[in-house]
């Protein structure tokens, strides 16, 4: 379980999960765990992206959010990434910048 994860109770509600556990199509979740919010931290673009001045980022973002990164790098690496955090944190980088 990553740093800082809270487990989930047993019997807690979770729509998505549900959806998930229910379909007979879908693949079954590896892992789900409810990580409290905490502010992002900058950290360096990774190897495989353009030089900065290129890369898609908001205006007065000089590097990713640590969330946005390690979402890019699994999307890059072709594995299936679910992003949940409040709007506007930058959700659209992370599958974005792979592209």
């Amino acid at each position: 379980m990553p740093a800082g994860a809270v487990p989930m109770p047993a019997g807690a509600e979770n729509r998505a999960l549900r959806i998930l556990l229910d379909d007979a199509r879908a693949g079954r979740p590896v892992h789900v765990a409810h990580i409290p919010g905490r502010p992002g931290s900058e950290v360096p673009w990774p190897p495989w992206v353009r030089p900065p001045s290129s890369a898609p980022s908001p205006p007065g973002a000089s590097a990713p959010l640590d969330h946005q990164a390690i979402a890019a790098s699994h999307a890059q690496a072709g594995r299936n990434v679910i992003i949940s955090t409040a709007a506007a944190s930058g959700k659209s980088l992370g599958y974005l910048l792979p592209r």
